[in-house]
């Protein structure tokens, strides 16, 4: 309730209990959206409920176990609906609603015990506990999450990028939200592969080509076609139908050595055409350390013309090997353009101060034509 009153609650809504949490329960347990598959689940709960509190109510036992779980259902169902009708707090949604997915299981497999031990025909109704185990086996796969959606990008996905990448010889500039971040970079490894997304400002900005998530409606997708799709994820692959050419706007090397400083500047200075678009600046290198694993972050801000800094972000470079022998890293991060843009610094942010070398360095920057 605190946190509602401050605005901070953003999973879930205050739509009803019905079209919330149950709608989402249904959506991930029973993979569909209908609205009758919804009230369907309502009407059994209710049934099991009478079933389980008629037999209490003959044999008077308040501490029975269906019954106590009924109340625990029931009570922890007029409780949401009370606080998002009194307190504007958002009822539970699919993942944070998993313990009302527990009790209502066992509100049902208590209710079919009380039915078998009076009339053994009823045992035939057991066999719908047995539906959510067999759909698991025959649906599981990788591709779907209770988790972020964008969590659980499919291989497929990073072999397409991958194929693009080779045609354009050059980084592909991926889209996406954050979510996708450190899956995609991890994924990517897994596969042999360097990735990263430019989430910064999404879903704004030039890309190549973007991740969209079906719950992401209001993307802008105008220049994009779908190659690659995930129904159960509702994810989906894009790729702009007409590449885009660049133009090198700037190129130069570096060669570092850090084991003091914590912020270590490879590339400060103007960058020709910000000012008109987005460009893209392509970073690279091969990079040695000495005493084990080391958390390296790669920087790129952006500063005004009076040294302020008006934009900025950065990748983990610890997705990739995390003791570096000589492996090189290769990425293109997309920097939006600004009319106030001044220069652009590129940074390597070693917070644990870890000796490190990077030889043959390179800043690239490109301007960007659609």
């Amino acid at each position: 309730m605190l946190m509602s009153h401050f605005g901070l609650l953003y999973h879930g809504s205050t739509g009803g209990f019905v079209e919330v949490t149950v709608a989402s329960l249904v959506r991930f347990v029973l993979g569909t959206d209908e609205p009758a598959a919804s009230i369907i689940m309502v009407i059994m709960v209710m049934l099991a409920t009478v079933v389980i509190v008629r037999r209490t109510l003959l044999t008077r036992s308040w501490n029975s176990p269906g019954f106590i779980i009924a109340m625990l259902l029931w009570s922890e169902s007029v409780g949401r609906v009370i606080m998002a009708h009194v307190f504007e707090v958002n009822y539970a949604e699919d993942r944070t609603a998993l313990h009302t997915l527990l009790l209502f299981l066992l509100v049902l497999a208590f209710a079919l015990d009380r039915l078998v031990a009076r009339q053994p025909m009823a045992l035939v109704l057991c066999i719908l506990l047995c539906f959510l185990p067999t759909r698991a086996l025959f649906t599981a796969n990788k591709t779907h999450t209770l988790l972020w959606p964008e969590q659980s990008v499919p291989d497929r996905f990073v072999l397409r990028v991958q194929k693009l990448e080779q045609e354009l010889r050059r980084p592909v500039v991926l889209g996406a939200h954050r979510h996708v971040g450190l899956p995609w970079s991890l994924q990517s490894r897994m596969l042999g592969f360097e990735g990263d997304v430019n989430s910064h400002g999404w879903p704004l900005g030039l890309h190549d080509a973007r991740i969209v998530a079906d719950r992401f409606g209001d993307v802008d997708m105008a220049g994009y076609v779908v190659v690659d799709s995930v129904p159960s994820s509702g994810l989906r692959l894009f790729i702009r139908e007409q590449p885009l050419t660049t133009l090198v706007v700037a190129d130069t090397g570096f060669v570092l050595t850090t084991d003091t400083a914590t912020t270590n500047i490879v590339f400060s200075g103007p960058v020709p055409k910000l000012r008109d678009g987005d460009v893209f600046v392509e970073i690279g290198g091969a990079i040695e350390s000495e005493h084990g694993p080391v958390d390296l972050r790669l920087c790129t801000v952006v500063f005004d013309t009076l040294g302020r800094a008006v934009d900025g972000e950065l990748i983990f470079l610890s997705t990739r090997p995390a003791h570096w022998e000589g492996e090189t890293f290769h990425t293109t991060r997309l920097v939006r353009g600004r009319r106030d843009a001044g220069r652009v610094e590129v940074s390597l942010w070693n917070p644990h101060r870890s000796r490190v070398l990077i030889r043959e360095g390179f800043v690239r920057a490109y301007a960007v034509e659609q």
